[in-house]
């Protein structure tokens, strides 16, 4: 059995930052121009990233699977629609960028400024916690 990991939508992607302590380097701190923030302006962006990313990794799946039939069947984790969940569930922060995000809501992106540089921003890395609900979905999976 061949296991995919289904990565979690990028916030760097989605949202522009005003916030001067959540920049986004080398991304969309300037206007979208579909290359560094492609879903930048989508209604849900995350939303749209994931489905994009959940319809890629099970094509992925299906593909291999297609032109190799008595070969090793992959499964997709679905970490990112695990990230999606969580997001419109309001336990976990769905934009990274806001100066004031809700102090009970869990910050799944690694959102430390001073981690960020000119080719990592935050909103780009999991957290810890982002980490953890990964290789939750990634170990509940593989348990299968």
């Amino acid at each position: 059995m061949i296991t995919l990991y289904e990565t979690q939508p990028l916030a760097s992607y989605g949202y522009t930052s005003i916030n001067p302590n959540a920049p986004i380097f080398s991304g969309s701190t300037s206007p979208p121009d579909g290359l560094n923030a492609p879903y930048a302006g989508a209604p849900d962006p995350i939303g749209a990233m994931a489905t994009d990313l959940h319809d890629a990794y099970e094509q992925a799946a299906s593909d291999y699977m297609a032109s190799n039939p008595t070969g090793s069947k992959v499964d997709v984790a679905l970490a990112g629609d695990a990230w999606v969940s969580a997001i419109n569930t309001r336990v976990v922060v769905r934009d990274p960028y806001l100066a004031n995000n809700p102090s009970f809501e869990v910050d799944l992106w690694d959102s430390d400024p001073l981690d960020a540089c000119c080719t990592t921003p935050i909103g780009y890395h999991p957290s810890i916690y982002g980490a953890y609900l990964s290789a939750l979905v990634c170990s509940m999976r593989l348990r299968r």
